[in-house]
């Protein structure tokens, strides 16, 4: 299971990876993978943020299971 959390801003300067390694946060805090956790035939939880900056992008990644 691949859970993602998209983010974007439009401001250059902010730190990018910060606010993907946020969005992977966001995904834990809410709990949105937690049913996927729980489930034994289910192998892999991955948990991507990702954030868009006009054509730039950056992924910060989690295997939760």
């Amino acid at each position: 299971i691949v859970i993602l959390e998209l983010k974007q801003t439009s401001d250059e300067n902010e730190d990018k990876v910060l606010i993907a390694q946020d969005a992977v946060e966001q995904i834990i805090q809410k709990k949105y993978a937690d049913p996927y956790i729980k489930r034994n035939d289910i192998k892999a939880v991955l948990t991507y943020g990702i954030c868009f900056c006009k054509k730039e992008c950056v992924v910060v990644g989690r295997k939760l299971k």
